[in-house]
């Protein structure tokens, strides 16, 4: 069973990066369809949107 596991590790790590891809651009599409009003209350501007969702990645 631990092969099958394993044989199956790269497909899961996809999906995985797969889902996270579909869910950052979703929070992109979201403030991007905020008005800059909206988004100045977050304390974002509309040149930061792409920065702020990927905040998370070191190399970015």
């Amino acid at each position: 069973m631990h092969h099958m596991a394993q044989a199956a590790r790269p497909r899961r790590n996809l999906f995985e990066t797969w889902m996270n891809r579909l869910a950052r651009t979703d929070q992109i599409e979201r403030l991007q369809a905020l008005s800059d009003a909206d988004l100045a209350r977050k304390g974002l501007r509309r040149e930061d949107i792409v920065r702020h969702v990927f905040r998370d990645r070191t190399a970015f």
